[in-house]
């Protein structure tokens, strides 16, 4: 198995034990949205609006692994990001 082959497989793995709540970047942005409308004080204590790229990142860095610019339609691949951007000016709101 090649070094890209191996990087892949083991990628496939990261979030293994993560409930599945937490393996999807839609449900974790509804999970924030719902603790901002049910407790608007202890979210903006959290300083969920300045974590957030730290909260996301690990699944965004995730799913570029297997990436390649040259192989895809970059507008058919980037659903994802579109909705964090879109999510996170509505958090921020």
């Amino acid at each position: 198995m090649c070094l890209s082959e191996q990087i892949v497989s083991d990628s496939e793995e990261v979030f293994d034990d993560v409930i599945d709540e937490f393996r999807d970047l839609d449900l974790i942005l509804k999970h924030l949205e719902e603790w901002k409308r049910f407790d608007l004080d202890s979210y903006k204590e959290a300083y969920v609006n300045l974590s957030l790229p730290k909260i996301v990142s690990p699944l965004v860095r995730l799913s570029i692994i297997t990436w390649n610019p040259f192989e895809v339609n970059i507008f058919n691949d980037f659903d994802e990001y579109s909705l964090l951007i879109v999510s996170h000016f509505r958090i921020l709101k």
